[in-house]
Formats: structure tokens, C-alpha cells, sequence
């Protein structure tokens, strides 16, 4: 089950996420910025914000800070 999948579950007809900026902060750490929105039914809006994360490779990009 993926992230929006869940969000489908709780009642969003339309959950999406988008992807702001990445900054490359070292070679295996980059910070990404993402905006939450979740319509419900007729799309209104029932929630939005936006999320820093921090990421860091090691055998593959992981969350390492949020």
C-alpha cells in the first residue's frame, strides 16, 4: 500500500503530492520540499500543507529526517 492509497482509504477522492525543490546538501544527503493537498467530494479542499524531508543515499535514497 502506497502513501495515497491510504489517504484514498480515509475518504480523499483526490489526494496529491508535488514535488517543490530538491537541494543537494552532500553527495548523499539532499533536502526535498512537497505539497500535500487532499480534495473530497465536489473537490473542495479538505487539507494542504507542505513537508521538508531529508534524505540520505545509502543502497538507495532513504528518509532520514522529516
Amino acid at each position: 500500500m502506497t502513501l495515497m492509497d491510504f489517504y484514498r482509504q480515509q475518504g480523499m477522492v483526490r489526494p496529491e503530492v508535488e514535488l517543490l525543490s530538491a537541494t543537494g546538501l552532500s553527495p548523499n544527503v539532499t533536502q526535498a520540499r512537497m505539497a500535500y493537498r487532499m480534495d473530497g467530494e465536489g473537490n473542495e479542499l479538505v487539507a494542504g500543507w507542505e513537508h521538508a524531508y531529508i534524505l540520505r543515499r545509502s543502497d538507495g535514497w532513504r528518509v532520514s529526517l522529516t
